[in-house]
C-alpha cells in the first residue's frame, strides 16, 4: 500500500499536479539545542510502551469514531 502511495505521489509530482513543492535537498536541522538530560527523557517518552499502547487505542478510536460518523452522513443524505 506504501508503496501504491509513494508511486502515486511521484506521478503526480512529475505531472506538475502536486499541491505543495518538494526539495529534497532541503535541510531543516535542529535548531533548538537540547541538552543531554531532557534528550534521554524525549527518547524514553517516545520508547515507552504504556505511551505507546495508549496512543494507539486513542488512534483506533479516533478512525472508529470518524468512520461512524461518515457512515451517519451518507445514511442522512440518502434519505433525502
Amino acid at each position: 500500500m506504501y508503496a501504491c502511495i509513494l508511486l502515486h505521489n511521484m506521478i503526480i509530482e512529475d505531472e506538475g499536479r502536486a499541491i505543495c513543492e518538494y526539495d529534497e535537498n532541503a535541510s531543516y536541522g535542529n535548531t533548538i539545542p537540547v541538552d543531554p538530560t531532557q534528550q534521554n527523557l524525549n527518547s524514553f517518552a517516545l520508547t515507552n510502551d504504556y505511551t505507546y499502547a495508549n496512543l494507539q487505542q486513542d488512534l483506533v478510536e479516533h478512525i472508529w469514531n470518524n468512520a461512524n460518523d461518515r457512515d451517519g452522513d451518507e445514511d442522512e443524505d440518502e434519505d433525502e
